[in-house]
């Protein structure tokens, strides 16, 4: 399904979920407050992902590993309902700071069409493997607004994250009636921490008494040590505020990740392969949750 596809299918679960939560007799205007410059605000939500990855490890003797496609080539599901949380702070009337943690985390069975190296391990063709793949994201956002009228705020945005990457897979040395493995003949494990950044621009709207409308657009490539990210980042969100104490916030975005890992050096120029590795993933989220400001 094509990120446009994608994109228009969010938009319309977004309108229809946020409609959905719309109380039946809604309280004054004046009941629910002001939200366009909100000091502190907590959002707890779920997240619709739909999933696009591939992924090389290579061996730490300099072996190029095999290039897969881990929904095609390993059986994963390419969506997942994953929980997601966000704090932010507003220390002045044109700064917010926001914090927070999506969670992405898959598992599956398969059995291989065809031999793959995965790190130092090779797995064969009809081998019955098990495998997870974790690719979580911790963020941090800047937004300075370089216009910050009483409906309107325009201006830039500041992107960082860590991507927590883990990949496990186990090739079974039996299987179960029900799926179990009855045991594992060997298996192959990697995880590393990578940063990323983005840079581009925002706005904020408030487009009626209760509804607040929030567009975004990022992208930067980076160069920390042995890593190299390219990050592209784009949505909407909308929030409805039932009250001065609650609201409903839901979101559709679209992100696309490209990881590579270099080998490690010392000064004396010796090299640990230790993790070399590609990445690259395709993130498009739906969701949905409660807004909190505080």
């Amino acid at each position: 399904m094509r990120f446009r596809d994608r994109l228009r299918g969010g938009v319309t679960l977004l309108a229809c979920a946020l409609a959905l939560g719309l109380p039946a007799a809604p309280a004054r205007a004046e009941d629910v407050g002001d939200h366009m410059y909100d000091r502190f605000q907590g959002n707890v939500a779920g997240s619709l992902l739909w999933l696009s990855s591939s992924v090389r490890i290579d061996a730490k003797d300099g072996s190029i590993g095999t290039d897969l496609d881990v929904e095609d080539d390993l059986g994963f599901s390419d969506t997942k309902f994953q929980p997601r949380l966000e704090f932010r702070w507003r220390p002045g009337r044109r700064h917010q700071i926001g914090v927070g943690y999506q969670f992405a985390r898959r598992e599956a069975h398969k059995t291989l069409d065809e031999t793959i190296e995965v790190g130092d391990t090779s797995f064969a063709a009809g081998a019955q493997v098990r495998a997870a793949f974790k690719t979580d994201n911790l963020f941090l956002t800047y937004r300075f607004a370089i216009m910050a009228h009483e409906r309107t705020q325009l201006g830039v945005a500041l992107g960082l994250g860590a991507f927590f990457f883990k990949t496990e897979l186990d090739a079974l040395a039996g299987v179960s009636v029900g799926g179990e493995a009855d045991s594992v003949s060997y298996s192959n494990s990697t995880s590393f921490i990578g940063p990323t950044a983005a840079l581009g621009l925002y706005g904020r709207f408030r487009v009626g008494d209760r509804w607040y409308i929030d567009p975004d657009v990022r992208y930067l490539r980076v160069e920390i040590d042995r890593f190299t990210a390219k990050v592209i980042e784009g949505g909407v969100s909308a929030q409805y505020f039932l009250s001065r104490k609650v609201g409903l916030e839901g979101g559709v975005g679209v992100r696309g990740v490209g990881v590579e890992v270099g080998p490690k050096t010392d000064g004396s120029g010796i090299v640990d392969l230790d993790v070399s590795a590609e990445i690259g993933y395709t993130e498009t989220s739906f969701r949905i949750g409660a807004v909190f400001p505080l």
